[in-house]
């Protein structure tokens, strides 16, 4: 009996030594894979199994440690229905080799429905990955593409050795995540500096300030009406004839409204007006309110031209100028058989205008069209400057030129070339917006028919003050079936705090800075599906 009890003891204590010689040469620790786990990928090579080296302690093996080392995605703000590269980079990081032969699977989560990650759960993607990529401290990086359906931001996660065919010597640090993707709305540019914004290197959309971004996006009515709105004014003068105790509107159309003010809550515009009349002889007027809206004063004609001549005055816009005190106007005029960029300026709030002035500078009969201006701040110091850009015809199609004043309207500079596009006598740029930073920096934006079918709206700035401007930069993303007209440009400047790499110690620092956020709206589509979209992008000076 004894002899059968010590027979069994040995045979006990043998398959415990297997046990353990087992676990040692690299089978699972829980004894088997997870059930119904798929088949492990097939070995791309035989190669002959390393030597393992014996452990010191017999009770504590020498095994592998597999991890998820990073979840990397290109772009990295991925645009709604763009194709993303997505890069996910295991690592060994245990002391011995995974043996060659023992191969396993990788997985990637997109937003996955079960978290915390399981041991076993199938991914979005796999990738049947071989052990002898594996050496002790050895890394390798898989690769995918994904498209993003919806713009939000996405959780990844990421497993190494879903289901569990690699004894480690930790088998809790498989899982990676979440690592959030935020996938931004279609048609965008982004751009990372303030070099790539002006050669146009755009790629997609991002949100912080430092980076530089244009996003669209469709401009929403409130749920509710705002407080602020206030019954509506007429601003044109009225008939003087009563109607049921009103005061009647004219009986001639008063069209292209423009709108500007002082700051202090003066508010002024002007308008194309039919008074004198409705085909022929039309005419720029203007009227100012001083009391943020509810009253408006007479209206004053501002084109000088006489009263009784038949040419048209059409298109106006204005523009205040807070180092002097002035009022600036432009329109595009007829008096000369075509149509030029015409301008005028008050110094008394409206009531009276300075002697019209013709800005173009060609001598041909080509059209001038759809002027804008603003003034701003000078980029080498000194009283502001006043910028007008306008549509022109000169060179036998439509493109963009750009005029400068440094004293208030009196003189002006040559009229200079804005768009860069090569083939300037094939297509056209039209409807030009201008505005300045307070840095004196000059932005303008544009329609652009490049494709002759499509238009796109494009940007670009100057830092000499309008003589030379950069690389055309495409606000939208040209292509497609997109139909975009008619922009309008606005630049505000704002003081941030922002992180630096400090050239002398490499180390990152938190510092003011100047950062303009350059806004453009357009319309978008035609007739009944045009709708109003907007983009910003951010540029800043440190």
């Amino acid at each position: 009996m004894r002899k059968s009890l010590l027979a069994l003891s040995c045979l006990v204590l043998a398959l415990l030594g297997a046990l353990v010689v087992a676990t040692g040469l690299g089978l699972a620790q829980t004894g088997s894979p997870v059930p119904d786990a798929r088949p492990t990928p097939t070995p791309d090579m035989v190669v002959a199994p390393p030597e393992v080296p014996s452990p010191e302690d017999p009770d504590a093996p020498l095994l592998p440690d597999l991890v998820v080392a990073s979840i990397e995605f290109y772009p990295a703000t991925p645009a709604v229905g763009e194709e993303t590269t997505v890069l996910v980079t295991i690592k060994n990081v245990g002391p011995v080799d995974v043996e060659p032969n023992n191969n396993f699977f990788t997985d990637l989560y997109v937003d996955p429905s079960v978290v915390p990650i399981q041991l076993g759960q199938n991914g979005v993607w796999d990738w049947g990955c071989q052990g002898r990529w594996m050496t002790a401290g050895g890394s390798y990086t898989l690769e995918t593409t994904h498209v993003f359906t919806d713009v939000r931001t996405y959780s990844l996660y990421a497993q190494v050795d879903t289901d569990g065919t690699v004894a480690e010597g930790n088998e809790n640090n498989n899982v990676l995540g979440p690592v959030a993707v935020e996938v931004l709305a279609a048609n965008q540019v982004m751009q990372q500096t303030h070099q790539d914004f002006q050669r146009g290197m755009a790629s997609s959309l991002d949100i912080s300030h430092p980076q530089g971004v244009m996003r669209r996006g469709l401009w929403q009515q409130p749920n509710t009406e705002p407080e602020i709105y206030q019954p509506d004014q007429m601003v044109n003068d009225i008939t003087g004839t009563l109607s049921g105790g009103q005061l009647l509107p004219t009986t001639v159309n008063q069209v292209k409204p423009a709108l500007t003010g002082n700051g202090n809550g003066e508010l002024y515009a002007a308008w194309e007006d039919g008074r004198n009349g409705g085909v022929f002889n039309r005419d720029i007027y203007f009227s100012r309110s001083v009391d943020g809206g509810d009253t408006w004063s007479a209206d004053v004609r501002i084109n000088d031209d006489p009263s009784g001549d038949t040419a048209n005055q059409v298109s106006p816009a204005l523009a205040y100028d807070p180092s002097r005190l002035r009022l600036y106007a432009v329109w595009q005029d007829w008096r000369e058989g075509n149509f030029d960029i015409y301008f005028a300026y008050s110094d008394d709030g409206g009531n009276t205008w300075s002697a019209n002035q013709k800005l173009n500078d060609d001598v041909g009969t080509a059209d001038q069209l759809n002027p804008s201006v603003v003034a701003g701040a000078s980029a080498f110091g000194g009283a502001d400057r006043v910028y007008v850009v306008w549509q022109d015809r000169r060179n036998g199609n439509d493109d963009v030129y750009l005029v400068r004043s440094n004293d208030g309207g009196a003189t002006w500079s040559d009229n200079y070339f804005v768009t860069d596009d090569p083939d300037t006598t094939l297509q056209n740029q039209a409807a030009p917006s201008v505005d300045v930073d307070m840095l004196g920096k000059v932005f303008v934006a544009w329609e652009d028919w490049r494709d002759a079918n499509h238009p796109e709206i494009y940007a670009m700035w100057s830092w000499d003050e309008g003589e030379t401007f950069g690389i055309d930069v495409p606000v939208t993303i040209p292509g497609g079936q997109s139909y975009r007209v008619e922009p309008s440009l606005a630049v505000s400047t704002t003081r941030e705090l922002i992180e630096i790499v400090d050239p002398g110690t490499g180390m990152t620092i938190t510092v003011p800075c100047d950062v303009a956020a350059i806004h453009v709206a357009w319309q978008e589509g035609a007739g009944d599906e045009a709708d109003v979209y907007w983009a910003y992008a951010t540029y800043d000076y440190c």
